[in-house]
Formats: structure tokens, sequence, C-alpha cells
């Protein structure tokens, strides 16, 4: 009994497999969803870190804004304590003094 093997495939045979193959790949890359994978957390990490200081700067920049001058503040202040009306709420001083508010 004698087997043997043609390990030569004819070059007709073997360009209608890749033609296949070919036209399988192009058929299931067009069905399916692509997904990108960033492999560098460091440039999105980044890019939040910069989102979240503007929003902070932003809203230290309102707040500011909203409030009257500090020398309209003062200014009132001092006509308080030379006219004799103002008055000091000891609750809240307690509170800042303690770190409560």
């Amino acid at each position: 009994m004698k087997i043997s093997f043609n390990p030569i495939v004819p070059v007709k045979e073997q360009s209608t497999n890749v033609n296949q193959t070919n036209s399988f790949s192009n058929c299931v890359k067009k069905n399916f969803d692509t997904v990108t994978i960033h492999s560098n957390e460091e440039e999105i990490s980044d890019q939040i870190f910069a989102k979240k200081l503007t929003t902070s700067m932003l809203n230290d920049i309102n707040n500011k804004c909203a409030e009257p001058d500090r020398e309209e503040k003062l200014r009132l202040l001092q006509q308080q304590i030379q006219s004799g009306t103002y008055k000091p709420d000891s609750i809240t001083i307690a509170n800042k003094i303690l770190l409560l508010k």
C-alpha cells in the first residue's frame, strides 16, 4: 500500500481560495461596528482634569462677580461701626472659629 501526499496546490485553486476569503472578509467588515481603543490613559485623564479645572475656575469667577465689591463691604462695615449699629452674630463667629460652616 502506497500513500502519497501532494503538497503542491495548483495556482488556480489557490487564487480561488484567496478571492473567496477576501470577499468574505469584506462582507464581514461591512456588517459590524468599529471600536477604537485608546492605549494612552494619560491623555484622557488630562482632558477630564482640564474640563474640571475650567468648570471650577468659571464657577469661582461667577461667584466673585456675584458678590459685592470687598471695598464696598468694608466701607459699609466701617460706617456701621462708627455709627454704633454694627452687631456681630455670635453664633456665626463661633461656627467659623470651630470650623463648622
